[in-house]
């Protein structure tokens, strides 16, 4: 969550304000918990037969 701690540097620099980040952190938590579930069912991805374009 490299992306969360960059939010603290700027909170702590006086970049933005902490009622600010607040939001955009739940934000982060929802994104990096849906690319977690999609990396986690891989095993039903749909693959093509391999062949030939044309």
């Amino acid at each position: 969550m490299e992306c969360a701690g960059v939010l603290d540097v700027l909170v702590v620099t006086g970049g933005l304000e902490k009622d600010s980040v607040d939001g955009c952190k739940t934000v982060l938590v929802r994104v990096v918990s849906m690319l977690t579930r999609m990396t986690e069912n891989t095993a039903t991805v749909a693959r093509e037969e391999e062949g030939e374009y044309q």
